[in-house]
């Protein structure tokens, strides 16, 4: 192999590894847009959530109209019988107003979105202290489904 080849072998490796790098720039953007789509779902009866490392369950315990037949959470879900833990934590009290809400409304009240937040504080049974957090939705509890399926027939 000549100086030539080597040359352009180191060429096409460089290019390569160019194109690699927009690849993984055009990925990531494609994530971004993603989880901001994600954050924009209205959240529903049963979404999962997480103070700190206490994964749960967000109840709506209002007679509200439905989101893909479950019940449409709002602001008004602020209660401590809304939130169940599967590891027994259990809210002593809701310490604030729920924050990044929808400005699309259920029954003249703001819906809660993915990316809706709330403080709180907890503590697990017996003899532990308090402990105060932030309420994070994981996932709105949404059925996922894609946007639209084409098909197209052959005649």
């Amino acid at each position: 192999m000549d100086s030539s080849e080597r040359n352009q072998e180191f060429d096409a490796l460089i290019q390569a590894k160019q194109e690699w790098r927009e690849m993984e720039a055009v990925q990531k953007e494609r994530e971004e847009e993603e989880q901001a789509q994600d954050n924009r779902l209205v959240v529903v009866h049963g979404a999962k959530i997480k103070m700190d490392t206490h994964l749960g369950e967000l109840q709506v315990l209002l007679d509200v109209p439905t989101t893909q037949g479950k019940r449409t959470a709002t602001v008004a879900e602020h209660s401590i019988a809304n939130f169940t833990f599967d590891d027994s934590f259990q809210l002593i009290a809701v310490l604030g107003e729920w924050k990044d809400v929808g400005n699309y409304k259920v029954q003249g009240t703001e819906v809660l979105l993915q990316q809706s937040t709330l403080q709180v504080m907890g503590k697990m049974p017996g003899n532990t202290p308090p402990e105060v957090g932030i309420i994070e939705i994981l996932d709105s509890g949404q059925i996922h489904r894609p946007g639209s399926i084409c098909a197209v027939l052959g005649g």
